[in-house]
């Protein structure tokens, strides 16, 4: 269970490595909103896609509560109690463009 001083330092450990190998050390908690507009999307997706195999997006709120980048944390009205930790990255536009390519 990492505590809310936890956090951050996870965030800023944390470490992906894309389809080709380059790594991607800057990530950050999420701001509310980021939380909040992920949560929004995800259930408002399940919703008008109720064939479980057609989901538009993955899933990647589960939890209830989420530390955000101010300290706190926010109720995602997800069923999973406990509070958990979703880190973002900080691209730039450059990296936004190229995982984009990847995509396609």
């Amino acid at each position: 269970y990492l505590t809310k001083e936890d956090a951050p330092k996870h965030c800023k450990t944390y470490r992906e490595v894309d389809v080709n190998g380059k790594k991607y050390d800057n990530w950050r908690l999420p701001t509310a909103a980021e939380i909040k507009f992920i949560a929004d999307f995800q259930k408002e997706s399940f919703k008008t896609n109720s064939n479980a195999s057609k989901k538009p997006i993955k899933t990647v709120l589960t939890g209830q509560y989420y530390y955000t980048m101010d300290g706190d944390y926010i109720d995602t009205g997800m069923d999973n109690s406990g509070i958990a930790i979703r880190c973002v990255p900080d691209l730039t536009p450059k990296e936004v463009e190229e995982l984009d390519k990847q995509m396609k």
